[in-house]
């Protein structure tokens, strides 16, 4: 059993909270909070359907399997980190200091670009839920660690290209405006 604590955590999700490896830096361990296990479980069902299309694996956390925690059963992931080793910050760490504006657009552009390429269902698009993985001072990429994988019952987007990339598109334009009200109306 893999024991967890306050020193570990990292965040805190809608469904899981989430913490260091003590044996490994590079990985973490999200554990669902109470009565969220199904919506997990979902998440990673679609985690091992994309691992068998050959998907690009760069756009979301790799998924390595289950360990026994202190605080229930966890989900082992790569933790993502910037070019110096720190854990890479969501997007709403910069959006709110402006520092990735106008390079957020270009980024932006390029994660719209990967999730059609992959087609790459979301739940919903949160700033919270995506981290911003620094390349160097200036570049990066976005990568969606939270929220994957379909949310409807029968989710037809899996096996018909054509509805996974209406849903993509509906949950990118709905995600950028958003983006657009809260940090650049007065830009």
């Amino acid at each position: 059993m893999i024991v967890l604590d306050k020193d570990l955590f990292i965040g805190k999700g809608a469904h899981k909270n989430c913490y260091i490896h003590p044996l490994n830096e590079n990985l973490c361990i999200k554990v669902s909070r109470e009565k969220r296990e199904k919506i997990v479980e979902k998440e990673i069902k679609y985690y091992k359907f994309l691992k068998k299309t050959g998907f690009d694996s760069s756009i979301i956390p790799k998924y390595f399997g289950t360990v026994e925690t202190n605080f229930g059963k966890g989900h082992v992931f790569e933790l993502i980190r910037d070019y110096d080793g720190k854990i890479s910050k969501p997007v709403d760490y910069y959006l709110k200091k402006k520092d990735l504006y106008p390079d957020f657009l270009e980024n932006f552009s390029a994660l719209r670009k990967r999730m059609y390429k992959n087609n790459l269902i979301t739940r919903k698009l949160k700033e919270r839920n995506l981290l911003f993985k620094k390349f160097d001072e200036k570049k990066g990429e976005i990568v969606i660690i939270d929220d994957i994988g379909p949310s409807e019952l029968i989710p037809i987007g899996l096996y018909f290209s054509f509805f996974a990339k209406k849903k993509i598109k509906r949950k990118l334009e709905e995600f950028k405006k958003k983006i657009e009200e809260v940090y650049f109306k007065n830009n």
